[in-house]
């Protein structure tokens, strides 16, 4: 087994920019949070990351008031992302031979969700997704939550992702391994391409 694999009982896998990817972005909640003058931004997208808040309900869940026009076409903008979703090139093949099994913790708000069932090829163990549990990565207790769902300890898993402080830097400092998608992909074809001892 590859060196890179080796003491691993699960692969943590993102989900966005990771397994899936958004061919045709519209980025409804930045419009959303441009029509919002003078508000801490970060705060507002921690708060549509953690909290399971319908799009419609976001500006009363805020407490703020928006144009129904914006509203509007931040809707329409989401159901244009949700439609161009896809696996990227190369996971599905990945995933289905992997020798060990794999979860997904992603930073995603609700309205995203239906990503992880719409591809017939996403069949994690378990996920984490940051608006059920109400952290997001880099939080430690987001990692925590991997780790307890699992049952194993830190060096037990991979954690593989596209953002380094989330996917990378945050899994190592709670004691896991952690890899770049990029590097990941390549490793796992070398990995499927070697002859496997009886």
């Amino acid at each position: 087994m590859d060196h890179k694999l080796s003491g691993i009982e699960l692969i943590c896998f993102d989900l966005f920019g990771t397994l899936v990817e958004i061919r045709e972005p519209r980025w409804p909640h930045r419009m959303l949070l441009q029509a919002i003058p003078g508000a801490d931004k970060h705060q507002l997208r921690r708060t549509l990351l953690t909290r399971a808040i319908p799009l419609e309900q976001v500006p009363s869940a805020l407490g703020i008031s928006m144009p129904s026009e914006t509203l509007s076409a931040a809707q329409e903008a989401l159901s244009h992302e949700l439609a161009s979703i896809r696996v990227r090139d190369g996971v599905s093949a990945m995933l289905a031979s992997l020798p060990v099994p794999y979860a997904v913790c992603s930073n995603l708000s609700v309205h995203y969700a239906p990503a992880l069932n719409m591809h017939h090829a996403l069949s994690p163990t378990f996920s984490v997704m940051s608006f059920e549990v109400g952290y997001v990565k880099p939080d430690p207790e987001i990692y925590g939550i991997v780790l307890s769902r699992a049952g194993l300890t830190p060096d037990q898993v991979l954690f593989v992702g596209d953002t380094p402080a989330a996917d990378i830097e945050g899994p190592r400092q709670a004691g896991m391994r952690a890899m770049h998608i990029d590097d990941f992909l390549p490793s796992t074809r070398t990995l499927l391409s070697m002859p496997q001892a009886d």
